[in-house]
């Protein structure tokens, strides 16, 4: 045997199957598009997935799957609003020329870029006091989110109280039109607010009726609705304001002429502080749709 020989056939072999190999690599494929059932450019498919397309025999780029989605924000307008009707209280200054004021005796405002804070100083009757503005015609959706508190220690028996209003006819019979209102209401325990809709068909001699049942909710803050149908008024309330509850449905009989946010203190010792974060008008019947934006 020699030994030599063998060593050197061996590295012959060796070497042919270098070049065989090279040869097999050499017009590989060696990118994701060039294989034959892969798509066939990057080109306007930025930030896009890989699935297997409908036909189970190749790949293809699609959007959605796995990727990030921003939280929603449902304090952003997203540009679908009714511009006139809505406002986001982002100014320095209240600009009272947009808003229309109803009886708005013991009242202070002021618009502090975020919101419009409104004090009232109460009295005995717990008017009804507030801003206005026309609807416009057809079915409408007016959200808001509206918050409330105290200045001090409320005596038993008294209140405060905030929320949307529809009004009868607010320009031409501010004493005696009717007054749907949805509204928050703190006890004087102060850790205890509730919600309840009301009518209210003669603001002179205070002569209310309250219609729907009052629901319980631990927080100062909550995101107000109601729609119109053009037959209907329903009211909504959100925590979040993403999920809505439907509160009541009503009937009233007469088409809305206006619409705002009024509140109320039932006391001459303490103030109430409210906050009127925003409020939007959408003309058409939103139902449950959450607020906002992504």
């Amino acid at each position: 045997m020699n030994t030599a020989r063998e060593i050197r056939n061996i590295w012959d072999e060796i070497g042919r199957m270098k070049g065989r190999t090279a040869g097999s690599l050499s017009g590989a494929v060696k990118t994701f598009l060039g294989l034959n059932d892969t798509p066939a450019a990057y080109a306007g498919e930025a930030l896009k997935n890989v699935r297997v397309n409908a036909g189970a025999n190749a790949l293809e780029f699609a959007a959605g799957g796995g990727g990030y989605t921003p939280p929603w924000q449902p304090d952003a307008f997203d540009g679908t609003e009714d511009a006139t009707r809505s406002d986001q209280f982002d100014n320095s200054a209240f600009d009272v020329a947009k808003w229309t004021k109803f009886q708005d005796t013991n009242l202070t405002w002021t618009e502090e870029n975020t919101w419009l804070k409104i004090v009232n100083t109460g009295d005995a009757v717990a008017a009804f006091r507030g801003f206005f503005k026309l609807v416009d015609s057809g079915s409408f959706t007016i959200t808001a989110k509206i918050g409330i508190g105290i200045d001090g220690i409320l005596p038993s028996g008294d209140y405060v109280g905030a929320g949307l209003c529809i009004f009868e006819d607010a320009t031409n019979n501010p004493n005696t039109c009717d007054l749907y209102v949805s509204h928050i209401l703190a006890q004087p325990s102060g850790t205890a607010w509730y919600n309840n809709v009301q009518l209210y068909s003669d603001y002179d001699t205070f002569s209310a009726n309250i219609l729907s049942s009052f629901i319980y909710y631990a927080h100062p803050v909550m995101y107000q609705r109601v729609t119109w149908d053009e037959t209907n008024l329903k009211f909504f309330l959100s925590i979040d304001g993403i999920s809505w509850i439907h509160t009541s449905t009503y009937n009233p009989g007469f088409t809305p002429a206006e619409y705002g946010f009024v509140n109320r203190v039932k006391d001459s010792i303490v103030s109430g502080i409210f906050h009127i974060h925003w409020i939007t008008y959408h003309n058409s019947d939103l139902g449950i749709a959450p607020c906002g934006s992504p």
